[in-house]
């Protein structure tokens, strides 16, 4: 890995592991539609699942929304 301020760490496909585009790609953290859409798919089969029931402290501090969602709700 390199020691330079300037360089980026690559981002990675969480669907293929492929290379993935930055935050502001519609697909991201995907490196396509397909990748999103192949997630999608296995969330929706039940392949994934939520450890944990949601907690109170879950919801006082919930996670930063992605470029994309924003774009989605108007922002």
């Amino acid at each position: 890995m390199s020691t330079r301020p300037h360089a980026r760490a690559l981002r990675r496909c969480p669907s293929c592991g492929g290379p993935a585009p930055g935050p502001d790609a519609d697909s991201f953290p995907f490196c396509s539609d397909r990748c999103r859409l192949a997630d999608l798919g296995k969330w929706l089969r039940g392949d994934y699942v939520v450890s944990r029931e949601i907690r109170e402290e879950d919801l006082e501090n919930p996670p930063p929304v992605s470029p994309r969602d924003q774009r989605a709700a108007g922002g």
